[in-house]
């Protein structure tokens, strides 16, 4: 098995990404070089890099709630947005399912959607526009309910 750490100087790296953050803002870039490129080099190359960059408030604590949105540019032929929320719900009502110590029951109940838009009209794929929605219901520890729906757009958005 031969490994090689460094790349030949007419080859380009596998993949490289950068990623900074700021208070609540962060902010990526990624190379990902697309096989059989044009260029020996192809960092010039649009398709060659995707960007994101997402808000967020809340802890990270999963007791605490938050929320996430989310901007992200794949090969500059795809537009993704999405947002996520994390809730807490805690209630001091008697859980029949635990011992007569435990007063309360913990919800956990999340919600995410998505919308991918193709921005790139030059190119004819068969890969359209979509639309994701999820659900998450924490009822207890022995309780949990997931729900997604998809839907694929054939017909441009904008």
């Amino acid at each position: 098995m031969l490994i090689r750490l460094f790349a030949v100087p007419s080859e380009v790296p596998f993949g490289a990404w950068l990623v900074g953050r700021k208070g609540s803002l962060s902010a990526g870039v990624q190379y990902k070089p697309l096989s059989g490129s044009k260029y020996p080099m192809p960092f010039t190359e649009l398709e060659n890099w995707n960007y994101a960059i997402s808000y967020g408030v809340g802890s990270t604590s999963p007791l605490s709630p938050s929320f996430i949105f989310s901007l992200e540019l794949a090969r500059s032929t795809q537009l993704t947005a999405s947002f996520y929320q994390h809730l807490v719900v805690q209630r001091r009502v008697k859980n029949p399912f635990e011992d007569d110590q435990v007063v309360g029951i913990t919800n956990y109940i999340d919600f995410g959607l998505e919308l991918a838009a193709k921005v790139d009209k030059d190119k004819v794929s068969g890969d359209g526009n979509s639309f994701q929605l999820a659900a998450s219901w924490q009822a207890n520890k022995n309780f949990l309910l997931k729900v997604k729906y998809f839907y694929l757009f054939v017909r441009p958005l904008f």
